[in-house]
């Protein structure tokens, strides 16, 4: 898939869960555990907006942060997704370390 087409559908899938203010979405942990695979697999210049919706939806939802925390630490930890900054998706790395400096208590 072309990266034009990668983007259109990570801003896509971005958009409906989004609506409302996650209206959609009745499994959190589910959506973080999206977004962070759309990270692994875009291979497009989303970066920006999965690190807004990263720290948008962790600091709603205060249940989902040791999730969070977990999920986020195995990214950095992840020598390849580090390695590589993630096919355009670098400013995820902030996300994820600002989560766990945040959150890992």
């Amino acid at each position: 898939m072309s990266p034009a087409y990668r983007l259109e559908l990570v801003q896509r899938i971005l958009q409906m869960t989004s609506v409302n203010t996650y209206e959609n979405v009745s499994d959190f942990e589910w959506y973080l555990s999206v977004l962070v695979d759309l990270a692994y697999i875009a291979k497009a210049p989303v970066g920006m907006t999965l690190r807004n919706s990263l720290l948008d939806v962790v600091s709603r939802v205060k249940n989902l942060r040791r999730y969070a925390v977990q999920l986020c630490s195995r990214m950095l930890n992840d020598d390849h997704f580090r390695g590589s900054s993630a096919d355009g998706c670098t400013e995820v790395i902030y996300a994820a370390a600002w989560i766990c400096g945040e959150y890992s208590t």
